[in-house]
């Protein structure tokens, strides 16, 4: 090989690393504005003073024992998973 082929070979992996390093920042740059969406809309605060004391008991009552989850939290639907098909499996709550 000549000097110039060498060169050549050089120049491009550089670019190629370039391109790669650039490329991977765009995707983490987006990861990130995801994970802090997901965190700012997490407004539920709670005060570490309305938690009691370690007692010695091994269960406490917080909140009168009274939920803080909705009826649309409770999942109902009893789940169904289908026979294998020749082995194969198919997908849950499948009914056909």
């Amino acid at each position: 090989m000549n000097k110039n082929t060498k060169k050549l070979k050089r120049i491009a992996i550089i670019l190629l690393y370039i391109i790669i390093t650039a490329v991977s920042v765009n995707f983490n740059i987006g990861k990130e504005n995801q994970t802090s969406n997901i965190i700012e809309n997490d407004k539920i605060s709670y005060a570490i003073s309305n938690i009691p004391k370690y007692s010695g008991e091994i269960f406490i009552e917080i909140n009168n024992n009274v939920p803080q989850f909705t009826a649309q939290d409770i999942s109902i639907q009893k789940d169904y998973y289908s026979d294998l098909e020749n082995g194969r499996v198919r997908k849950g709550n499948d009914k056909n």
